[in-house]
This record gives C-alpha cells, structure tokens and sequence, in this order.
C-alpha cells in the first residue's frame, strides 16, 4: 500500500517493489498516483504468485479508508511486517509478489496529524 500526498491509499500489485514505488514518484506508474505524488510505501504483504495477489488485491479494494489504515498501523507496530514480501521459486526463479490497491471512490475520512 502507498500513502499518497493526500492521504489516499493505493494499492495494487507488483513483482518488485522498489522499482514500482519509483514508478509511481516518477509519474511512470498509475494515472491514480501521478497527481498525487510523492508516495511513500505504507505495508507490503506477501503473496503465493500472482493469482493469489490479485485476490487479495480485489479484497482490498473493499476495504475502506480507515480499514486501510488501521492495516498500515498495525504493520508499523511490528517492525518485521512492515515489509514484507514473498519468494515464489519456480522454473523462472525468485519472484517478490506484492500488492498496492488504489482506495475507493468514497468519500475520505481525514487523517489525524
């Protein structure tokens, strides 16, 4: 999950990480985050492969802000969790398998400062 520069949270899904959270400060990434940037990495979860991702992905995409963000805080409440990621061996290698979910369209609750 990204945290925006307005407080909104993408999530979606990704086979590295790092070089999609640059993706999306660099204005290559998603439409969602090119006006709403920077961004910085909230919480990464591990997944099995990437149907698995898109899964919880479109799990995630039910989940309201505060639901999200009470998911980034108890990430950031445990260190080890707060970047977590998944190795999936297979005959193309080690793969990292995250997710990062754009928040709904409903209407965002304020966050406390």
């Amino acid at each position: 999950m990204l945290v925006c520069r307005d407080g909104s949270i993408y999530t979606g899904v990704t086979t590295d990480v790092d070089r999609r959270v640059r993706q999306h400060n660099e204005g290559t990434g998603a439409r969602y985050t090119r006006s709403r940037r920077p961004v910085r990495l909230a919480f990464t979860e591990p997944c099995g492969g990437r149907g698995d991702a898109l899964r919880r992905e479109l799990a995630l995409k039910a989940l309201n802000h505060d639901e999200k963000r009470l998911m980034i805080l108890a990430a950031a409440a445990e260190p080890s969790a707060c970047r977590k990621t998944s190795v999936r061996s297979g005959a193309q290698g080690s793969r990292r398998t995250t997710r990062q979910v754009k928040s709904s369209s409903r209407p965002r609750v304020p966050t406390k400062r």
